[in-house]
């Protein structure tokens, strides 16, 4: 195998009205441990991250926002293999808000996030905080503590993995 291929992506933390924050259940390859991340994915040539962001939302979950709803608050990297090829995926994550739980739609998901997603869940805080479930990034629910309770920071940082 060579060299990690570069793939830049975008995540979206979704809060609804009561302060919880949308995840998706996913397991990659077969590996046989669960974890939860939030909605988003690779950016497409051409695309930038916001508009990656907001695509990979309605395409994911069926809600449509606008990149003034879009506040970028982390970036993370972080390697793995997908489908027999190592990537190196650069992340930015973006904060954004939407009504009360509004409905889900599977609509848009292409087969591979029918393979390797099993179900969505609006969580709130401490309920992360107290589940022994994984999370990416791993330190979800601190990091998510000090965003939820301290805002938006001025600058993105590096949540490490």
């Amino acid at each position: 195998m060579t060299g990690p291929i570069p793939r830049p992506a975008s995540r979206v933390l979704l809060c609804d009205g009561l302060g919880r924050i949308l995840l998706f259940k996913a397991q990659f390859e077969g590996r046989g441990r669960w974890f939860w991340i939030t909605p988003g994915g690779g950016v497409n040539d051409g695309e930038t991250h916001e508009e990656a962001a907001i695509r990979e939302l309605w395409e994911e979950t069926g809600v449509q926002i606008d990149s003034s709803e879009l506040t970028c608050v982390w970036t993370r990297s972080h390697t793995f293999e997908f489908r027999g090829r190592l990537i190196e995926q650069r992340e930015r994550y973006y904060f954004a808000r939407c009504d009360l739980e509004p409905a889900i739609s599977y609509a848009n998901w292409e087969e591979y996030e029918r393979d390797d997603l099993s179900e969505h869940r609006w969580w709130i805080l401490e309920e992360i905080e107290a589940s022994d479930e994984d999370f990416a990034p791993r330190r979800l629910g601190s990091l998510l503590r000090d965003l939820l309770h301290n805002g938006c920071p001025t600058e993105p940082f590096d949540v490490g993995l």
